[in-house]
């Protein structure tokens, strides 16, 4: 058993949600072993929001593809075996997750075993566990068990950046004007996460009427024309945010009430701040990948595990205006009892 690691790796390379439900596994390794410096692969932007965590000391941003590019692979051998990895910890459990750890030269490499464990990367690991917690974040802290690290209480250790709080101070006078807000986004990756649009105009004008001014989140054109339409529906009681960085992102999560939204990766990023969801969940369980903790709302009308990328959005139109509406009061009541509530 390693007592003491120099240099940890992480290999969990996306999706922004999923690498944010991981930093719970960096905080515990470094509270173990304060000395340490740890090492995190990724290829997506997730890592502008890495290089800004304190438990975090580098981050290899890989670019897409680069598994079929030998010359890639043989660089980042190289790169990867000049840190001198000791223990690898691969919380993706695939063939391109899993192969990381190997190149990295590390002795100790911890992983899931099948099926969690995909493809080859359980004939790569070290130490392979099967998980029997529910949740992805309660599931990737097992790993730790192999190498002797002990439970802590989860913490997600980030919090937004001052300058990026303090652009948003700047900002939210203009966009929000001083207002107490709370956060909608209508976008998702898939379509079977998808709410109406409709829907979420009807209730941004339920907030409104209630003290809270909707500020809808957007990225890229598609989620613009998205946007637009909650706000047009909500007949201009809903505002549009700023175009953002994710590090951005984080500074106008972490400033809102709450988070009104499907689950996506500033979801994630919402609760990682310690920011309380109403969640909206169809094909993905809320027990399994819904916003960690207890101060969330998470609504799930239909459990529909389809196919995420070509299901329908029918189980997320299961989910009622009402459903929505009660659940944005419960948390209002819940974490804000100064707020006005629904009469």
């Amino acid at each position: 058993m390693i007592l003491n690691p120099k240099n940890i790796l992480i290999c969990r390379l996306s999706a922004i949600g999923d690498c944010i439900e991981t930093w719970p596994l960096a905080v515990a390794l470094k509270r173990s072993w304060p000395e340490c410096s740890i090492t995190w692969v990724v290829d997506c932007g997730v890592d502008s929001l890495l290089r800004g965590h304190p438990y975090v000391d580098e981050v290899i941003r890989l670019p897409k593809g680069w598994l079929k590019s030998p010359k890639l692979i043989w660089k980042l051998r190289h790169d990867l075996r000049r840190r001198a990895i000791d223990l690898a910890i691969d919380p993706q459990g695939l063939s391109k997750s899993s192969l990381l750890g190997w190149l990295s030269g590390a002795k100790r490499r911890v992983g899931f075993a099948a099926p969690i464990g995909k493809e080859i990367a359980p004939f790569l690991y070290t130490d392979k566990i099967s998980p029997i917690g529910k949740h992805l974040v309660d599931r990737q802290l097992e790993l730790l068990e192999p190498i002797g690290v002990e439970k802590h209480q989860v913490t997600f250790g980030y919090q937004a950046g001052k300058s990026e709080c303090d652009w948003w101070l700047r900002e939210s006078r203009q966009v929000v004007q001083g207002s107490r807000y709370c956060v909608i986004n209508p976008g998702a990756g898939w379509m079977s996460r998808m709410w109406s649009m409709e829907r979420y105009g009807e209730v941004a004008k339920h907030l409104r009427r209630h003290g809270i001014a909707p500020l809808v989140l957007w990225g890229g054109t598609r989620e613009y024309q998205l946007a637009k339409q909650v706000i047009d529906v909500s007949e201009g009681t809903a505002v549009l945010a700023p175009d953002t960085t994710l590090p951005q992102l984080a500074a106008i999560l972490q400033a809102s009430e709450f988070y009104l939204g499907s689950e996506t990766g500033p979801m994630h990023l919402a609760a990682a701040l310690g920011v309380g969801c109403v969640s909206l969940h169809g094909p993905t369980s809320f027990e399994k990948s819904g916003p960690y903790g207890s101060q969330h709302e998470p609504i799930q009308r239909i459990y529909s595990p389809e196919n995420r990328k070509t299901a329908s959005n029918e189980s997320m139109m299961a989910i009622s205006i009402d459903d929505v509406v009660e659940a944005c009061d419960r948390i209002i009541k819940k974490l804000r009892p100064a707020l006005p509530t629904a009469a």
